[in-house]
């Protein structure tokens, strides 16, 4: 017979269609559930503020380099004052501004004297004009570089 069908199953029942449909709701709520996450993320405000200062303190160390480059003592000076103090505040939740040589003594207990002296070097600096050397400046660099790395693991 022409036109017969040999199934009176209907179509909503057959395992291709409901597995069809199946998948198309799984991935409707993964899309759901990740749309979710990244706005969440995306509106975190301890993330956006991690983000703003990591994004200072990178910018900071290329400043940092390439006043090493140039030989640019006060620049370099100021930069590397700028990256721990960011990375210092974002770490004690603070602004940027209120971490001071006092507060980095009180808060580290005596373990950031070489952070205390990148401060204190950069306050002598503006009022001294004292000059450094490129060896002393590369030797300052490494010191900013390491203190950086390990307040992070503070």
């Amino acid at each position: 017979m022409p036109g017969a069908t040999e199934n009176l199953q209907p179509l909503v029942l057959r395992p291709w269609f409901l597995t069809f449909n199946a998948t198309l709701l799984r991935a409707v709520v993964a899309g759901a559930i990740f749309r979710t996450v990244r706005t969440r993320r995306a509106q975190d405000p301890q993330r956006l503020e991690r983000e703003a200062a990591e994004k200072a303190v990178s910018e900071s160390v290329a400043t940092m380099d390439a006043a090493v480059s140039a030989k640019d003592a006060p620049r370099f000076f100021d930069a590397a004052r700028h990256a721990l103090q960011e990375r210092l505040a974002a770490q004690w939740h603070i602004p940027a501004s209120r971490v001071t040589i006092p507060e980095i003594r009180a808060r580290l207990n005596g373990h950031g004297e070489e952070v205390a002296a990148v401060f204190k070097t950069a306050d002598e600096l503006a009022y001294s004009g004292k000059r450094f050397t490129a060896p002393d400046l590369q030797q300052w660099r490494d010191l900013v570089k390491s203190e950086l790395q390990q307040i992070t693991h503070i």
